[in-house]
């Protein structure tokens, strides 16, 4: 007659079934031995408990090698998605040209230590006095005829503006425009004209407590991030009369946005903006526009 042996050894492997069920197999491989163990033990209740276990321990240790399985596929075929992404990517990388412009001399250095001088222009002469209040004295505001570098376009010029944002001139062809979202309520002016849904020119006005020259950096910061830009550039820009900021940006629409952000002499900041396709015929009236400007008529 063969002896039986002890129950506890396959109530303990039982046991261990359980808890290493999670173990890539491991549990199952405990179940197996738990129960041929269970088959040659004394007929108590530690068998019986063995018996139990270790069927438990199977049946979820081959459930989580289902599910390890399940989730090792479906990990695979993400990273092979991935894969066939960044090669398309690295087969058609756009190229774009961020850059500060060094025309006249500038460079980046002198853009962020730049102070705006208001002691005197050719348009204002201007006195600060110790109180940091500001005399202005300024010449006859008749507007002549512009003398620019689009003289010879067919189109002629108005001039558009107000007491508190100044005077710039526009094409005669250009008319009122307004944003559909409407204007921040900081502004202490506002105007925009345009010519079709591409050319347009925009006028703000900000309170003195606005800082020109990170407004027009957080501007460049923003449009060379923007995956719809292709160029970007800020400089520092005269017209004679002022001087800001420029920040240019081109789009991959065609569309070239020139930005002037400048104080005028009460030390409110205005911004100018011209925008428009760079093969039409108002595509280069930007300078025109900054030019022009005056703070009073």
């Amino acid at each position: 007659m063969e002896e039986k042996k002890s129950s506890t050894l396959p109530m303990i492997f039982g046991i261990v079934s359980i808890v290493l069920s999670c173990t890539f197999g491991l549990g199952l491989i405990f179940a197996i031995i738990s129960l041929i163990l269970s088959k040659k033990a004394e007929p108590d209740g530690k068998r019986k408990a063995g018996i139990i276990t270790s069927i438990i321990g199977m049946v979820l240790s081959v459930i989580a090698l289902i599910v390890i399985i399940i989730m090792a596929s479906i990990t695979a075929a993400g990273v092979s998605a991935t894969k066939g992404i960044y090669d398309d990517l690295s087969q058609n990388t756009t190229s774009y040209d961020w850059n500060i412009s060094t025309e006249d001399d500038w460079d980046y250095d002198d853009l962020t230590d730049y102070d705006f001088d208001f002691t005197a222009t050719t348009e204002a002469e201007v006195s600060v006095s110790d109180t940091t209040e500001v005399e202005i004295s300024i010449p006859d505001p008749a507007l002549d005829t512009q003398d620019t570098s689009q003289s010879d376009q067919a189109f002629g010029w108005k001039r558009i503006g107000g007491a508190v944002g100044g005077y710039i001139d526009v094409p005669d062809t250009y008319y009122t425009f307004y944003e559909t979202g409407g204007y921040s309520d900081v502004l202490l002016y506002s105007e925009q004209y345009a010519y079709g849904m591409a050319d347009i020119v925009t006028h703000f006005t900000y309170p003195s407590e606005y800082d020109a020259k990170m407004t027009a950096q957080n501007i460049y910061e923003a449009n060379k991030s923007d995956s719809q830009v292709t160029s970007a550039n800020i400089e520092l820009y005269d017209t004679g009369s002022y001087q800001g900021y420029l920040v240019d940006s081109v789009y991959t629409d065609g569309i070239e946005c020139r930005v002037f952000i400048f104080y005028d002499e009460d030390q409110n900041m205005q911004y100018i903006s011209v925008e428009g396709l760079t093969t039409d015929e108002y595509s280069g009236i930007w300078k025109d526009v900054y030019d022009s400007y005056k703070l009073v008529q």
